[in-house]
């Protein structure tokens, strides 16, 4: 696919991924277009990115066939992430249902492609073991739906699922990790020997403007990692270094971690049986601590040597600019 006049259109452009790759895709010469829940979020771009900014509702199809008429790709991004305690039928109503959508209204205005961005977490769900999660079942289910319209010949498709992803901005476990250990909340963990994949937010974007123009991509999966395993233990020491904070000589004894983890896991549920607003205390949930002593490693091969794709960024280098925008942002609020 040539680049020069092709218009890129992407859902969930506001959150932390969709601001980068948003950025990747106008510097690399398409057009972009956005699809946002209101015109406010427009004010989050960068004013030097010559975006064209649409306002939708992905439960709604009918709003957003305008974003996306004489739209050539479709990069979906929109839905639901990093949220816990929220019901399977909820995420399934997010992820599913408003892939359904943005899904028919892309083959009624004959988009050419559309880039799904979907999990990690979908394997287990495709494969019915391990971390099972209601977020992994929603993206595999998903990632079903375009797979079925690829098959239909109704729409060329490629599914991405990345690993955590990091990167200034970042969500999920491993920022939760970052800001705790910053604000001296976080117990020093206990040595394990566990090891991760992870990808940058730049990679992520360069994965996705590979999967635009590669005719090899159509209709396949590609796992997105920076190609390198991460050890947990060494994560930590380097968020103590990039805070300017020693590492404790003692180390949390697995089974109290484990317990206060199962503890604060109880309580988030039981606030969100009764309804209650409120979050349980700061700490580690129980599926973090299981993360945290189980190997978490994905394989990019396939990406790299079908798409070309060469990982620039490594999460060690990434991470004192990742300190620095939460730094940032809790100047911000205080500030406020």
């Amino acid at each position: 696919m040539q680049v020069r006049n092709k218009t890129v259109l992407v859902t969930g452009a506001a959150g932390f991924i969709g601001q980068h790759l948003c950025g990747h895709l106008f510097n690399s010469g398409f057009q972009v277009r956005t699809l946002l829940h209101d015109v406010e979020q427009a004010e989050s771009f960068a004013p030097e990115l010559e975006l064209k900014h649409f306002t939708g509702d992905l439960l709604n199809a009918s709003s957003l066939e305008a974003a996306c008429t004489n739209t050539d790709v479709l990069i979906h991004l929109g839905g639901v992430a990093h949220v816990n305690n929220l019901a399977e039928e909820t995420f399934k109503i997010l992820n599913v249902e408003s892939t359904r959508n943005i899904l028919q209204v892309a083959v009624k205005k004959n988009i050419q492609r559309i880039v799904l961005m979907s999990s990690s977490l979908a394997l287990a769900a495709e494969i019915g073991q391990g971390d099972i999660t209601a977020y992994g079942s929603s993206k595999y289910d998903a990632e079903r739906l375009v797979q079925e319209a690829h098959k239909r010949g109704e729409i060329e498709v490629v599914v991405l699922r990345p690993v955590n992803v990091y990167g200034s901005g970042m969500k999920g476990n491993i920022a939760r990790m970052i800001s705790l250990i910053g604000k001296g909340r976080l117990p020093p963990l206990p040595k394990v020997d566990t090891l991760i994949s992870l990808v940058g937010v730049e990679d992520l974007a360069q994965a996705a403007l590979l999967s635009i123009t590669s005719n090899e991509a159509k209709g396949q999966t590609y796992y997105v990692t920076d190609g390198l395993s991460y050890s947990i233990t060494e994560i930590e020491q380097a968020i103590y270094r990039a805070w300017g904070r020693k590492l404790p000589a003692w180390q949390t004894p697995r089974m109290l971690l484990y317990g206060s983890a199962a503890m604060a896991g109880g309580m988030s549920r039981l606030f969100a049986l009764i309804g209650a607003k409120r979050r349980a205390p700061g700490g580690i949930s129980r599926r973090t601590y299981q993360n945290l002593v189980k190997d978490n490693l994905f394989n990019n091969e396939r990406l790299c040597k079908e798409l070309g794709f060469k990982p620039v960024c490594n999460f060690y280098e990434s991470l004192p600019h990742i300190v620095d925008s939460l730094d940032r942002q809790v100047w911000l609020k205080g500030s406020e």
